[in-house]
């Protein structure tokens, strides 16, 4: 019985999941190994992370164009691990802004070049 249980939610963590927190804000649950949350505002969306693979991020923008036609121009990273920034590649041609949060006292990243598009 355990055994049972444990593939499916295996399967079930595999899945791609899309719920919508409300009519503006989409939640990417389980694209790869990451999440991420798009912001829908009046002329553009705000994507709060990128995932980790350009095969998810794409997956996620074919998604996200089921909401909107607007284009991706700001993107934060909630923190510099690959797999909430590793695949900002997928949104190069419309991204104007990246927002990085580092906490205080945070060891300093030493090449931003990672961070770039």
């Amino acid at each position: 019985m355990s055994e049972q249980l444990l593939i499916k939610h295996t399967q079930e963590t595999l899945q791609k999941h899309l719920y919508e927190i409300n009519d503006h804000i989409p939640f990417f649950y389980s694209y790869g190994y990451s999440n991420a949350t798009a912001i829908i505002g009046s002329s553009s969306v705000i994507l709060i992370d990128t995932l980790d693979s350009n095969e998810y991020s794409q997956d996620l923008l074919n998604d996200l164009r089921k909401y909107t036609d607007k284009p991706v121009k700001t993107l934060i990273y909630t923190h510099g691990h690959p797999d909430h920034r590793g695949s900002a590649g997928t949104f190069r041609d419309t991204v104007e802004e990246i927002i990085i949060y580092q906490p205080p006292n945070y060891c300093v990243i030493s090449s931003m070049s990672s961070f770039i598009l």
